[in-house]
Order: C-alpha cells, then structure tokens, then sequence
C-alpha cells in the first residue's frame, strides 16, 4: 500500500526537495549506485514520488527508468524543455506520477509537482471529442459511414459536406492541420462557411490529424444531441469518468499548480491557465479541439480504462469490433483508430505526441503506459522544440516495461486493494 510515503509525500508537498541532499526514493528496494547517482544530481528538481518498492512491484527496470528521469532532467536544466511531469504505470494503480523541472520558466522559475495540472491541447479531441462521437454511434444517434452534411446541411453540395464520419475520426478527411490558416472567423456562421470552402481531398495513406475534424465531430455533436458542447462533454466526460482536476480554460483557483502553455497570458506576474481560444469564443461553449487542463491522476484515469478495453478487445479483427473497441484496436490499414495512433511501440500500442507537450502511449501487451505531460510552449509560443527529447525518453520507458507483469492478487502495490474505488466507471464512455 502507499501508506508507507505518505509522511514523506506531504514534506515534499510543503517543504518542496532540500538542496544538496541526495534522492529519497522512499522504498526499501535499494538502487545501484549508478541509478542512485542520477536521481542524486538533480534531486532539488524532482518531486518526490519515485518509490524502488514501487518500481519493483510494477515490474519497471530501474535503469532504464532513472536513464529516462536524467535524460529529462538534464533537457530541463539545458532549457531545451521546461519540465514534465512522468507517470509510468501498469493496468492497476501502483506507482504515482513524478514531477522534473519547472511547471513556468516566466517570469521566475516554479518546480513541477504530482497534483500539477497542464493544458494538453490537441489531446482534447483525442480524450474527448472522439470518445464522445463514439459513444453516439454506439446508441445509433450518429452513423460511422454518414456525412457531414447530413448533419450539417448548411455545407450541403460541398467537399466538406461529403466527408464521413469515420474519415474525421480516422484523420483521413483531408483537412490540412493549418486550418483555420490565420484567418479571422467572427461568428459560428462564418466557422462554417469557412469549412466549407476548405479545400480537401480525402486520402487514407495520408492521414493526418487536422483541428477541422474535430471542430466539425463537435458541431455534429451539438446538431445532433441540441445541445452545447460544454454540457456535453462535461456530463458524457468529466462526470462520468469522476474526474476530480479535468476542466476547460482559466481556473482561477487552480493557477498556483497550473503549467500554462505559451498563449497563456501573464496577470499580475503569476501565470494563469486562459487558453486564448478563438474558436471557442465563436461557439460560445469549449472548443472540441483544445482547451482542456488536467492532472495526471485524472488523465491516468482515462488511459487504465481504455487499456482495459483493449485487453478486453485482443485478437477483435477490426471488421467484427463494435465502434467503441475502434478506439483502441488497430485498422488493418492506415496509423489511426477512432482517436489515437496506433503501432509505434509495438502491434497493438496505441497513443498520442501533442505538438504542445504532452505525450501518451498505452501498450496493451506489457499491461502499462507511458504518460509524459509538459508544456512544450511556454513561454514563447513555439512548439515542438522538446520533440526528440521526448521520443527518446518514451523509447527508454517503454522498454522498461518490458518484464512480464500480471496482478498479484494480494494486498500489496499492484493488487486490488490499491486499484481506483469500485464507484468509477469500469468503461469508457460510448463503451455498450
């Protein structure tokens, strides 16, 4: 159980790593000497959390993971990513996320902890407005195979209009990943006007995700359900999944533990999460494709039950799998399900490199998953500086999960007893 570093944990969260001082893991599993001289080096930007016991019990080679930890922490102190904040994990909840480097950078530095909420932009579509598009062609109020148009009539006779369902999904629309290419759209009837006019053509082999897609499975959404896509998404999502952080845009009551990106404006020389969102200030209502702030507790929530899912889908060919398994089974062509990409880290892996920051990965055949949450963007606006740094830390970690793992059944880390609460949902929405 984790009783055993709460102490240390609240030190950690009120007195913040001693300078000086070596790492305490906080585990009685000792760590070689070499694994322990990397975490020793940047202790005083470490958030506590990293537990041998832990490790040991998830089955998570220590050598790789420190490797990933330094490799991190030193891009920090380089400049060349602010921060992250690490969680490594399998099916059940064993170990807890890491906090490396710096949550801001502007105007003054501000270290990374375990409860730090970071805005994961493009991953909003992915988390959200695919799981909720699903979940209405699950009950048959939306068709995989129906166009936009018969949803939208308004780009009736148009490219756009002629796109299905499953190509927005699946990223195979077209729509280039510019889109809205510096244009300036002041109303909801100009947003489709403008898509309208979009020019596309559709392509399977050259998939790629563009905001387009999700802003029109959004208006399909609200077109279809009559209503605002903030309800939706806050009852279809956030309430049902339980989440405890997840939210859209500025909290002002979180902004001491936000990670702000770098559209993020200064007030009063703190940093406060205000996504400067100009679709979403022509809906009136959340955008469908970026917005959304989160932990990694609440996101690491998402992720175990589509895993779940998954493990329940193995060996489901794509053509027999109902739509809600489509999320996280691969097609037997093309890099994208009904939300992720899948086949990086092996056959049945499935996740997400946000241009911004954060990265997913959920692998189905070790049992675990790979989250690295940052803000790629912050303070400059520019994006995709940390890219290669992270790839390389992902690739480090996944590896590390390597050794076969299944739950131990006893009331130990890893067992049930320290899994989350019966009360959560046990599927994602849309699931039957």
């Amino acid at each position: 159980m984790r009783v055993t570093c709460f102490a240390t944990l609240v030190c950690a969260v009120l007195l913040g790593p001693v300078s000086g001082a070596p790492y305490h893991t906080g585990g009685s599993t000792p760590l070689l000497p070499e694994q322990q001289a990397r975490l020793d080096r940047h202790a005083e930007h470490l958030s506590l959390g990293i537990n041998t016991d832990w490790l040991a019990t998830a089955k998570i080679d220590p050598e790789l993971f420190t490797r990933a930890v330094d490799l991190i922490a030193t891009g920090s102190e380089k400049g060349t990513i602010n921060g992250a904040l690490l969680y490594v994990d399998r099916l059940e909840q064993i170990t807890m996320p890491v906090g490396i480097g710096y949550r801001i950078v502007d105007p003054e530095r501000r270290g990374v902890e375990y409860s730090t909420l970071y805005e994961v932009h493009d991953l909003t579509g992915v988390l959200v407005t695919s799981l909720l598009a699903v979940g209405a062609i699950s009950t048959g109020r939306i068709k995989a195979d129906g166009r936009v148009e018969s949803y939208l009539p308004q780009m009736a006779g148009s490219k756009v209009g002629g796109l299905t369902v499953e190509q927005l999904l699946r990223h195979e629309s077209g729509l280039s990943a510019d889109f809205p290419a510096g244009q300036i759209i002041r109303s909801r009837e100009e947003l489709l006007a403008q898509l309208s006019a979009w020019p596309t053509e559709p392509d399977p082999a050259k998939a790629e995700p563009s905001p387009a897609d999700w802003i029109l499975l959004g208006l399909i959404l609200e077109s279809v359900e009559q209503r605002p896509f903030r309800e939706l998404a806050q009852e279809g999502f956030i309430d049902y999944l339980q989440l405890q952080t997840a939210a859209w845009g500025i909290q002002p009551d979180k902004r001491f533990t936000l990670a702000p990106g770098g559209k993020t404006p200064l007030f009063r020389h703190m940093a406060w999460g205000d996504p400067r969102d100009s679709f979403a200030q022509v809906l009136g209502t959340p955008s469908p494709h970026w917005g959304l702030t989160m932990s990694a507790d609440d996101f690491s929530t998402v992720v175990r039950l589509l895993m779940a899912l998954s493990v329940a889908n193995q060996g489901v060919a794509w053509k027999d799998a109902p739509p809600a398994s489509r999320l996280v089974i691969a097609p037997p062509e093309g890099h994208y399900n009904y939300a992720f990409r899948t086949g990086e880290y092996g056959t049945t892996s499935f996740g997400w490199d946000s241009e911004w920051g954060t990265s997913v990965w959920i692998l189905p055949e070790k049992l675990g998953f790979v989250l690295l949450m940052t803000n790629d963007d912050h303070p400059t606006g520019e994006t995709g500086k940390s890219l290669a740094l992270r790839r390389e830390a992902i690739g480090l970690l996944v590896q590390s999960l390597d050794a076969k793992w299944s739950a131990t059944g006893v009331d130990s880390p890893g067992s049930a007893a320290d899994a989350s609460p019966p009360s959560k949902p046990t599927s994602p929405p849309g699931t039957p």
